[in-house]
């Protein structure tokens, strides 16, 4: 941690915060309970949760558990990996994350009844020097669309 994002970055959008990256390695757990445990640590304030496929010791397969979070989340998100998996060590050690300005819009997808106003969904929105440079709807609202409307999930994206 420390790095400094130059003046001409922070103008077109970019931004730099220091975070923290948690990380355990387990060779003895259900991919349902480690699928709990990223659940567990998402639900308590960590920004991102995810496993990776690794090999241990002794030719063990076994997962490295991660969340990323920042410091106020530490100490609760390492209780849950002690808590909800066989972990007897975290490591814990900081980082600087680059991230652009971000912004949620609301799209129609008029996928609603005939004279009824359709259903939207949330879309985020990131921005580079006032330009959009990704653009990615939520996945729980248009899940919640395809099942309403009996449309496939891909043709909700796809509006």
């Amino acid at each position: 941690a420390g790095w400094h994002l130059p003046d001409a970055s922070k103008a077109r959008g970019m931004r730099v915060e220091t975070l923290f990256v948690l990380e355990t390695n387990v060779d003895d757990l259900s991919p349902q309970i480690v699928a709990y445990a990223l659940e567990e640590m998402l639900a308590a304030g960590a920004l991102d949760a995810w496993s990776v496929a690794a090999t241990m010791k002794k030719g063990r397969m076994g997962s490295l558990l991660c969340a990323l979070c920042d410091k106020e989340h530490v100490d609760t998100l390492c209780e849950i990996l002690f808590q909800e998996t066989s972990s007897l060590g975290v490591r814990v050690r900081a980082c600087d994350r680059v991230s652009l300005d971000r912004s949620f819009v609301a799209v129609d997808l008029g996928v609603g009844e005939e004279g009824e106003e359709g259903d939207s969904v949330s879309v985020k929105v990131a921005r580079l020097g006032g330009e959009t440079v990704n653009a990615h709807p939520e996945y729980d609202e248009c899940a919640a669309v395809a099942r309403k409307t009996n449309t496939p999930l891909k043709t909700v994206f796809r509006r």
